[in-house]
């Protein structure tokens, strides 16, 4: 066996998780649950319900998690995620229990992360160079039954919830002690509700300039430089609504905010 191919030999570490979770809460039991209850060694059965006495509530969930990632030789990091959750929520309801189905998945979902010192003339010029992006995708259904039937093709109408995020970020370091940098998010939800959509979409925008320097003696006696910071920020929002049926999008709310801060810093 000769070395790793580069890629290879700069794997991160992956890990992978399962875990199976169910819980009750109860309050008309006239005597504590048994150690057998404590330690999880009932049925499904024996959680949601304890002497004939139906919990207040009651949940299971399996949730897998994995995630991983390489270093490249370039500088570049990449990092990618999978999370996906099944689980059902009783709650008492007279003599009987609702159930609330709910399933989420965060899939794609990853990272990259780019830092590298130039050289040649460029670094003359440039000290570091940082880049980081973040891309996730992650859906959740809802679905709830009444108190006599399980949250299936039959159950009453349910939601699904849709959430993108993109968050690029870029940082310049030059010689001399200024730093530039420049910063994004997108982000859009849809809420599906009844056949009817409600999308919010957000946009936010950043960008700053920090340096230091020393003030003229003559003017005031300091220890130490100056610290400056100038900062400047965009977001904007906007909420429409999708109607069943329909594919255009009516906008609803619509609103923008811009701000430039400035700061000076002595200490």
């Amino acid at each position: 066996g000769g070395p790793l191919p580069p890629a290879l030999g700069g794997l991160r570490p992956a890990d992978v998780s399962l875990t199976h979770e169910r819980r009750s809460a109860f309050d008309r039991l006239g005597l504590a649950p048994g150690l057998d209850y404590g330690l999880a060694l009932g049925s499904l059965g024996d959680v949601r319900q304890r002497a004939g006495t139906l919990a207040a509530t009651a949940a299971e969930t399996a949730t897998l998690l994995a995630s991983g990632g390489v270093r490249l030789p370039v500088g570049l990091t990449l990092r990618a995620a999978y999370r996906n959750s099944d689980g059902t929520t009783w709650v008492r309801q007279g003599d009987a229990q609702a159930p609330l189905a709910q399933h989420s998945r965060e899939w794609p979902s990853g990272s990259a992360a780019w830092s590298v010192r130039p050289g040649g003339l460029i670094g003359r010029v440039i000290d570091r160079v940082d880049a980081q992006a973040q891309y996730r995708l992650s859906v959740t259904s809802i679905r709830q039954g009444n108190a006599h039937s399980t949250p299936g093709p039959g159950a009453l109408p349910g939601s699904e919830s849709r959430v993108t995020l993109f968050t690029p970020s870029l940082t310049v370091g030059w010689r001399g002690g200024l730093t530039v940098g420049a910063q994004y998010a997108e982000t859009r939800t849809d809420l599906t509700t009844a056949g009817s959509t409600t999308r919010n979409d957000q946009e936010d925008w950043g960008g700053n300039v920090s340096f230091a320097f020393h003030a003229p003696r003559s003017l005031v006696r300091l220890q130490g430089p100056v610290r400056a910071r100038l900062q400047a920020t965009s977001s904007d929002t906007r909420v429409c609504l999708i109607r069943a049926g329909t594919t255009t999008c009516t906008v609803v709310a619509d609103s923008r905010r811009r701000q430039l801060d400035a700061r000076l810093d002595t200490g």
